[in-house]
């Protein structure tokens, strides 16, 4: 038995777990007692801000090209900049897909003058994403580990019970939204090509590379392959994109992840899939976003958050639609997490979340807890073809069970 301690997380659904055996074929992280951060605290950001423009009074030509439209606002912020007698490099992102505007650094006086002017909507102050030790909650004891093997792949209990292994042949990708992806692990079909990095400074900002683990776990559960050897994920062998909005110590900000997906707007194709194991406050702007990635058939699935609370409270997780799926989590007996939001609606699905075994940095394996690590199980499914209904989770405390995702046969 396995000895996991769990830790709510309002934003980025991280849950981290203290391990204290290690499985006899896989290579576990000499460090696995880390404590995990949670509790998210969304730090205002000192003369950083998020400005978003009028269509109309901008003179936009939104009927052209993503490119051209993106230079138009570009020039438009120069232009606009220069006339308050601001310097143009103080812009950090353009964003030109489900809002239109941009990031920069100002100091009070001059966020004063660019509010009042007549082409700006609205000016919301940017904020830190990042994440604190709030010290362990619950422990018990759980084993969560590798159900079986298939041709000499072990297979986590929850890849299984969600109906995986299946190989993914076709040309659609999954977008990790998270810290990154691990380049060097074999186990993953990484694509770097239609990667993004919204980190801004430092080593980090040059590299898609994950520094922190989590996106790697989650890219593991998605599509990790059937090689023979360490683990298979549901859609094994998928491409997965990085899409790095935190870095090695969770940390990432607002403007980041909006940057992000107006990339995943300008990149993605009809098919795509979307794995956002982000959750906070109710954010329109962030929700507005996302609403407009879906006119490109591009889906998205949220984690329902670690906060033991309502989904509804919380974004992106409260979206309703035919492109985004909600999961909450449960444990290999189909029991409800403790920590996983509820609510249904917003929750679509249920799926394993709890002592999960996937890919970890530096090509090591590891065990997670978390709404984060249920999301994943769905998105594969997702990109196989749709999830269908395998049972009812047990115990759900909103007295509605979510139903159980798992592979719909052909």
């Amino acid at each position: 038995m396995r000895l996991f301690i769990f830790k709510r997380l309002v934003a980025f659904c991280l849950l981290f777990v203290v391990i204290w055996a290690c499985h006899s074929d896989l290579p576990i992280p000499a460090d696995s007692s880390h404590m995990g951060h949670n509790g998210e605290v969304l730090q205002i950001l000192e003369n950083r801000y998020i400005i978003i423009l009028k269509e109309e009074n901008a003179g936009l030509l939104l009927t052209q090209d993503r490119e051209s439209i993106k230079q138009q606002i570009t020039d438009f912020a120069d232009d606009m900049l220069n006339g308050l007698s601001i310097q143009k490099d103080r812009i950090d992102h353009v964003y030109s897909g489900g809002i239109y505007g941009f990031s920069a650094y100002l100091n009070e006086q001059e966020y004063k003058k660019l509010s009042r002017m007549p082409d700006v909507a609205m000016i919301e102050k940017d904020r830190e994403i990042s994440f604190k030790d709030i010290g362990p909650e619950i422990s018990q004891d759980f084993y969560g580990g590798a159900a079986g093997r298939v041709s000499g792949d072990l297979v986590p209990y929850g890849v299984e019970r969600v109906g995986g292994p299946k190989a993914y042949t076709g040309n659609n990708v999954v977008y990790i939204v998270d810290s990154g992806i691990d380049l060097n692990n074999d186990e993953l079909n990484v694509n770097e090509s239609r990667g993004f990095n919204a980190i801004y400074t430092g080593e980090e900002s040059r590299t898609f590379q994950d520094f922190n683990g989590h996106g790697t776990h989650v890219a593991g559960i998605v599509g990790a392959k059937m090689d023979g050897k360490g683990i298979a994920g549901v859609a094994a062998g998928a491409q997965v994109v990085p899409v790095k909005i935190v870095d090695q110590d969770g940390r990432g900000t607002y403007s980041g992840i909006l940057a992000a997906l107006d990339h995943i707007m300008e990149d993605g194709c009809k098919g795509d899939v979307v794995n956002v194991s982000l959750t906070g406050p109710i954010t329109p702007t962030l929700e507005t976003s996302i609403l407009k990635a879906t006119e490109k058939g591009i889906y998205f699935v949220f984690a329902a958050g670690n906060d033991s609370d309502d989904a509804n409270n919380y974004s992106p997780g409260r979206l309703n639609g035919k492109y985004f799926s909600t999961v909450s989590a449960m444990d290999e007996n189909d029991v409800f997490a403790e920590f996983s939001n509820y609510g249904n609606p917003p929750i679509d699905w249920c799926a394993p979340g709890v002592g999960i075994l996937s890919t970890w940095i530096d090509g090591q394996f590891n065990f997670r807890s978390g709404t984060s690590y249920a999301a994943p199980h769905v998105a594969a499914l997702i990109l196989l073809g749709g999830p269908a209904k395998g049972g009812l989770v047990k115990n759900d405390p909103d007295g509605i069970c979510d139903p159980i995702a798992v592979w719909k046969c052909p």
